[in-house]
């Protein structure tokens, strides 16, 4: 004989279902964030190259040309210039990237779907 009470909540049930679909949402959620850490590096090493590059090209043609100083003094600005835009740049999109798992990590922390073994696997922390 049942006396109505009800020992589970019905959405329990309903939540582990739903968990491995949560998780790879999370997951590939952190991964379009990790991409995003990873191409901001990329785009300050470019920046680093490019520069180096200029630089180096700066020198050249200031030895085949008479005037090495202006030509070795404006590659430089140039090169510095470059350098430092492409590392400004690779550090806002790092930047993005960043804030992006932060959010998640909140997201992740504060669902009523998933165990703390699934938030740990999906933060990568287990």
């Amino acid at each position: 004989m049942s006396l109505g009470i009800q020992l589970s909540d019905p959405a329990e049930a309903s939540a582990a279902q739903s968990a491995p679909r949560l998780m790879d949402r999370y997951q590939s959620a952190y991964r379009v964030a990790a991409t995003a850490c990873d191409l901001g590096s990329a785009v300050k090493v470019i920046g680093l190259v490019v520069g180096a590059a200029i630089l180096l090209g700066s020198f050249g043609m200031g030895n085949a040309l008479g005037s090495a100083a202006v030509v070795v003094v404006g590659g430089t600005v140039l090169a510095c210039l470059v350098a430092v835009l492409f590392w400004i740049l690779g550090t806002l999109v790092s930047a993005f990237g960043e804030n992006l798992k932060a959010g998640l990590d909140t997201a992740v922390y504060s669902s009523t779907f998933l165990n703390n073994a699934q938030r740990a696997k999906i933060m990568s922390l287990g």
